[in-house]
């Protein structure tokens, strides 16, 4: 399987390893990433250079099938979280203005990075 590199914002890139060659298109490509971005973006007060966290997995199902994904997002400079937030909400918009992400799913997952942001500094 082939790694899938899908940028969030110009600082951040999602690495992800598992998606079956035949599926990789720009819209499924840009779901998958949607979905792991929205649970993989921890909170803390500083991000250095490298991979956030660690190397994650997730199942995420794709049509009728569901795929293991293994996944890591990279940091280019070092950022705070508000930072990494703010690029992966505005990644979200740019896909769901370009018509790459459901409409809903990109407003769910908007109000899930909101509440997730809050709820970590409150």
């Amino acid at each position: 399987m082939a790694v899938v590199t899908e940028s969030i914002g110009e600082n951040i890139e999602l690495l992800i390893e598992g998606l079956p060659q035949a599926l990789i298109t720009p819209a499924v490509q840009a779901q998958a990433a949607l979905a792991l971005v929205q649970h993989g973006i921890p909170l803390g007060a500083d991000i250095g250079v490298g991979l956030l966290g660690s190397i994650r997995y997730a199942t995420l199902r794709i049509g009728n099938e569901y795929y293991k994904l293994k996944y890591s997002i990279r940091v280019m400079r070092v950022l705070t979280a508000v930072q990494v937030y703010n690029e992966a909400i505005q990644w979200i918009k740019f896909k769901k203005d370009s018509g790459m992400l459901d409409s809903q799913l990109a407003d769910d997952a908007l109000k899930h990075l909101r509440s997730d942001f809050r709820n970590q500094i409150s």
